[in-house]
């Protein structure tokens, strides 16, 4: 159940989820293992704590005629299209003799066979680049659904009492 405060009145969302993801876009291949699991905790978190606090207040604010059209499908083609982009762009500039197609084609678990030794780092430096570029997509939409909220209106999340009008 999200927290719903004295006066009835959800808090913003979207600050914890775009500063946990914002964290994510940090971390460099050389980053230690245990800053990777506390910036993911962080991101997980705030995504848990903040689906949950938004849905009643949806639920109980949306308009019939105003309805949204949330798709969640987008931002995963979205996210694929700004790896691909950025990927190819990093390749080209951190490793400029490997052929990104080579390295599309090889993915991520394949391309160290797929490509010389004295590209390897310019290459592993590109696929870290182009995550980060992705996670700045995610911040991007996280601080979205923050300022979003603030227009929602400043009217109370609790079910209204039987004959009491609302507020």
């Amino acid at each position: 159940m999200a927290h719903i405060g004295p006066l009835g009145l959800l808090p913003p969302v979207g600050h914890r989820h775009s500063i946990g993801t914002g964290l994510l876009a940090t971390p460099t291949p050389t980053s230690s293992t245990v800053q990777l699991i506390f910036y993911q905790v962080i991101a997980a978190t705030g995504r848990g704590l903040e689906s949950s606090e938004a849905r009643p207040c949806l639920h109980r604010r949306r308009s019939r005629r105003l309805q949204p059209k949330l798709r969640a499908c987008d931002i995963p083609s979205l996210a694929q299209t700004v790896f691909s982009n950025s990927l190819t762009d990093n390749l080209h500039r951190l490793a400029p003799l490997v052929n990104p197609e080579k390295v599309s084609v090889a993915g991520a678990s394949g391309f160290r066979d797929a490509v010389p030794k004295a590209a390897l780092l310019g290459v592993i430096l590109s696929y870290s680049k182009a995550v980060d570029d992705v996670f700045y997509l995610t911040v991007g939409a996280a601080a979205a659904a923050f300022v979003s909220c603030w227009g929602m209106g400043w009217k109370s999340a609790e079910k209204a009492k039987a004959g009491a009008p609302e507020v």
